[in-house]
């Protein structure tokens, strides 16, 4: 099989390790799906002004 492309940063900084050891384990991850949807509902939102070039306001996130 050849090398599979990975990003170097993630790949020296052990997430790849940590995601794949939560699953195999069952121990889980420190960050819950929701706090990662969460994080990245927050980063979409703020990039959305920029595309629009203007103020939005942004809805409420349920936690």
């Amino acid at each position: 099989m050849d090398e599979v492309s990975i990003n170097g940063e993630q790949q020296n900084s052990g997430i790849i390790h940590h995601f794949v050891d939560g699953i195999l384990s069952g121990k889980g991850h420190e960050i819950s799906g929701r706090d990662g949807y969460n994080a990245l509902h927050v980063i979409l939102a703020g990039l959305e002004p920029q595309k629009l070039e203007k103020v939005i306001a942004m809805p409420a996130m349920n936690t």
